[in-house]
């Protein structure tokens, strides 16, 4: 006799959250690639590793000008046609377009119209999809650097689990367009877990020091 248990798929749940100097400047949570969960899967009978490397992505602009179906970029970035953009990363009114139609040089349009506010010098970045593989642009921390920041430290309970990675105030002279966390320390090799939108500036003026951190339950 074959017996067939239906159980609801466990989705973890990752809260990421960025510190300057100690102050939070940036919360949400993320997304989970296909790929990450599949490793997850890996760890339940001892094989695989897990992702304690933090990886750094500079995909990403600033709206110069918006409407509800358009926005024009400072700078071009990587995105196509089908991909989604994340407006206003980090505020309250960070939102997710409708799938890109068409690419004219920075100017990005999609079909169906924004509802929230979006301005000039917000941040902005290609949305991350669960079939993402790795970072767009994935940014070392000095030149030559070719290895991601290791898990600086882990504490835990029953059912929830936090991660950190420090970045000094001579590392953090980054902009930050996305994070993701990696089963490998070099660049270019592994599997991206997860993955999340966050637009972070640090400059030499500033010299703050940067700390990410990761809940799961």
């Amino acid at each position: 006799m074959l017996f067939v248990i239906n159980e609801p798929i466990i989705v973890p749940r990752f809260v990421w959250a960025v510190f300057q100097d100690g102050k939070k400047v940036f919360e949400d949570h993320n997304l989970v690639t296909n790929a990450g969960r599949k490793a997850s899967v890996g760890l339940w009978f001892g094989a695989g590793v897990t992702p304690q490397y933090l990886g750094l992505d500079k995909n990403g602009s600033t709206i110069a000008s918006v409407t509800t179906t358009s926005a024009v970029l400072t700078s071009a970035m990587t995105a196509h046609v089908g991909d989604t953009l994340t407006l206003s990363i980090g505020t309250a009114n960070q939102e997710v377009t409708s799938p890109i139609t068409s690419i004219s040089g920075n100017t990005y349009y999609w079909a169906t119209a924004t509802t929230l506010t979006h301005s000039a010098g917000d941040g902005v970045t290609r949305s991350y999809q669960v079939t993402d593989t790795g970072l767009v642009q994935e940014q070392p921390l000095a030149t030559g650097v070719s290895t991601r920041r290791v898990l600086a430290s882990a504490t835990g309970v029953a059912g929830s689990a936090t991660a950190s990675w420090f970045y000094s105030s001579t590392e953090a002279q980054f902009i930050i367009y996305g994070l993701g966390t990696w089963d490998n320390a070099n660049m270019g090799s592994g599997t991206l877990w997860n993955a999340v939108p966050v637009y972070i500036v640090n400059n030499t003026a500033q010299m703050t020091t940067v700390q990410v951190q990761v809940t799961g339950s």
